[in-house]
Order: C-alpha cells, then sequence, then structure tokens
C-alpha cells in the first residue's frame, strides 16, 4: 500500500516522498526531522495510531497540513 501511495505521489510531479514510517512513533519522529508541508497518515498504525500521531504533531506544528486515511 505505501508502495502505491509513494508512486502515486512522486508520478505527479513536483512531489518529493522525504519519509516513511511504519508506526505512529516513527511517524511523529519523522515528521519532527523532516518538516514536509503534508503529511499522508494511515489512522490504523501500530502502537501510537494514526489519530494520536496527529494530535502530536498538531499540537507541535497546528499549521502542519495532513491527508488522513484509513482502509476501513
Amino acid at each position: 500500500m505505501r508502495q502505491g501511495l509513494r508512486d502515486i505521489c512522486t508520478s505527479a510531479g513536483g512531489i518529493a516522498v522525504v519519509a516513511e514510517a511504519t508506526s505512529g512513533v516513527e511517524a511523529v519522529a519523522l515528521w519532527r526531522s523532516t518538516r514536509p508541508d503534508i503529511v499522508l497518515m494511515d489512522l490504523s498504525m501500530p502502537g501510537v495510531d494514526g489519530t494520536d500521531a496527529i494530535r502530536q504533531i498538531i499540537r507541535e506544528a497546528p499549521e502542519t497540513r495532513i491527508i488522513a486515511f484509513t482502509m476501513y
């Protein structure tokens, strides 16, 4: 799934994928180190889920743009 989303984003042109995470904890850590313009977040992630990760990111940088998705 992640590979497909990366392919869609990069084929659109003008979009660089700067990081990919496998958990909410990793997503927040990578966000802190890369500070991307847009975060694409799966709501269902192991450990800290996407919803909690989004809350952490928004708490630190409310201007961050986040697109949330789920397979459910």
